[in-house]
């Protein structure tokens, strides 16, 4: 009998962040790289950010009608302690006049693997 090595999944967080606030307004420039900056210092100190970057995105409240806006995007490996990650970037938040993050956390990663189903062979 062949003894096979128990994998350990990686747990991934996933965190983006639009520009944009209130009734059309936008972050000015100087803004806008300092809360990133301050989001990353913040990640850091709860995992590790293996991801970063900018790119247009589209309001998840509705109220942007469709219409793009910058948002920023962190990929963060085996974050150890989500809520309190949570709860520095909730206090980051009305600084810059933001309402919210997202938050999408994956418990046990699994990547796409060359395989004829994308599974681990």
């Amino acid at each position: 009998m062949v003894k096979t090595k128990k994998i350990k999944l990686d747990k991934i967080l996933t965190i983006a962040v639009g520009r944009d606030y209130g009734d059309s307004h936008t972050l000015n420039d100087i803004d806008w790289i300092n809360f990133q900056q301050k989001l990353i210092k913040a990640i850091d100190k709860h995992g590790t950010c293996v991801g970063a970057a900018t790119g247009r995105g589209v309001g998840s409240d509705d109220s942007r009608y469709g219409i793009t806006e910058d948002t920023a995007i962190f990929i963060v490996l085996n974050p150890k302690y989500v809520n309190r990650l949570r709860k520095a970037i909730a206090a980051l938040l009305p600084q810059y006049g933001q309402s919210s993050a997202c938050f999408s956390l994956d418990m046990h990663h699994e990547p796409v693997f060359p395989t004829k189903t994308g599974w681990r062979a």
